[in-house]
């Protein structure tokens, strides 16, 4: 389905699991954000997430976050930095 959110971890850490090809889970704690791939591209969800210990998450749905980046750059620039990061490298 596609991505709706985008989720910021407020207390906890969370595993993710990229899929389609099974890749090393990624630990997100405090302070990270994931579902941001979604937004920025407006594709499918590509990640299962599992709370690894008790956690707590701020939402931030699809349309506030493109209100609020469109008047904070810095924050869009930001968030694709860190999709960017997270993009499959070539082989």
């Amino acid at each position: 389905e596609f991505s709706d959110a985008m989720y910021i971890i407020a207390n906890g850490e969370v595993e993710v699991e990229i899929k389609p090809k099974p890749r090393t889970p990624v630990l997100l704690k405090t302070g990270n954000v994931f579902g941001e791939a979604g937004l920025l591209e407006n594709k499918k969800r590509n990640a299962t997430v599992r709370t690894v210990r008790a956690s707590k998450f701020l939402v931030l749905e699809m349309r506030d976050f493109h209100r609020i980046a469109s008047g904070h750059p810095l924050l869009m620039e930001k968030m694709q930095q860190i999709n960017q990061s997270r993009a499959p490298q070539p082989t």
